[in-house]
């Protein structure tokens, strides 16, 4: 069973980052995993679109992608381009802090988190793909909340460890929110995997 994930964004969003996290926290949960990420020239507010293919067994499908299990949107600038990627029945998780307009896929489920009001709630503005992928994770079951930390710790450098403790607050304020608005969610990542 493999599943993509495309998140898109702007530069300075952490969406790179977040994607190397979400690629490293399977691959420790022993996932195959692809990752890709594209970007423009521009280095804060160029377009972003990152890509993580992951899998229980070896993976067939190259990191670009026609379509995917879940898309993200972080901004609303990638909108268009990441929903254009969305497969009927997955998932297209949305920013609601910036995307404000009603977005409706027909045969996609739209999931709403506003990722960067709860990031600027702990004090930091920069966390929102942190906030957005630990709520994720923790409503689909793609991979532990636990194995995301874990990830951030083993991909930041040496000069930038005081940011793990704030990145490791975005992740548990995702999963905080998830377990109170998205207890009952029905799209989980592994299910048929498992059964």
């Amino acid at each position: 069973m493999e599943r993509e994930i495309v998140m898109g964004g702007i530069g300075g969003q952490g969406v790179q980052l977040a994607t190397k996290i979400l690629a490293t926290a399977l691959n420790r949960e022993n996932r195959s995993v692809m990752h890709f990420a594209a970007f423009g020239g521009t280095m804060r507010g160029g377009n972003v679109e990152c890509t993580v293919v992951t899998g229980t067994e070896a993976l067939a499908a190259p990191p670009i992608i026609p379509s995917a299990w879940m898309v993200i949107s972080m901004h609303p600038n990638t909108v268009p381009v990441v929903a254009a990627k969305a497969r009927p029945g997955g998932l297209f998780v949305i920013n609601t802090t910036l995307i404000t307009e009603p977005t409706e896929l027909e045969g996609v489920n739209v999931v709403e988190i506003p990722a960067s009001r709860i990031a600027g709630e702990i004090d930091n503005t920069q966390g929102g793909a942190m906030v957005l992928l630990g709520a994720i994770c923790q409503a689909t079951g793609l991979v532990s909340v636990e194995q995301l930390v874990e990830g951030l710790k083993e991909l930041t450098p040496p000069y930038r460890q005081k940011t793990i403790p704030r990145n490791t607050q975005a992740f548990e304020a995702g999963d905080a929110f998830a377990r109170e608005h998205l207890a009952n969610f029905q799209h989980q990542a592994w299910a048929l995997a498992a059964a």
